[in-house]
């Protein structure tokens, strides 16, 4: 049986975020080129970091639905769901009638395909 000491969970989890944040510099650079290139790479890993920090706040915990999030931040900007930020999109994040993937997924194809908001049943 193996004990998994605070420290060494810590370890594992920092390990997994920065794997994460890598596959996110690529990702975001193969579809977002020249957002990418114009915010430079220290900044996009600052971006992502603090995304992965604010997706958890909206429930937003599984790895899809974390990159959706980044998709919408890199093209809305860092402080969209901030208090003084885009308030049609802070609405969609805060639905009562769906759950965190519904909501981001909702929130993504509102950015990206431009799809009239819908309202959750």
């Amino acid at each position: 049986m193996y004990i998994l000491r605070e420290k060494q969970h810590a370890a594992f989890t920092r390990s997994a975020e920065d794997d994460f944040e890598d596959r996110m510099v690529a990702h975001l650079g193969a579809l977002f080129p020249d957002a990418c290139a114009a915010r430079g790479e220290a900044s996009l890993r600052a971006m992502i970091a603090a995304g992965l920090d604010r997706a958890g706040r909206w429930g937003l915990e599984l790895e899809f639905e974390t990159c959706l999030y980044l998709h919408v931040r890199l093209a809305l900007g860092d402080g969209f769901d901030d208090e003084g930020g885009l308030p049609w999109a802070r609405a969609v994040l805060e639905s009562p009638g769906w759950g965190p993937s519904s909501r981001i997924e909702h929130l993504h194809d509102l950015v990206f395909l431009k799809e009239s908001p819908a309202e959750p049943s």
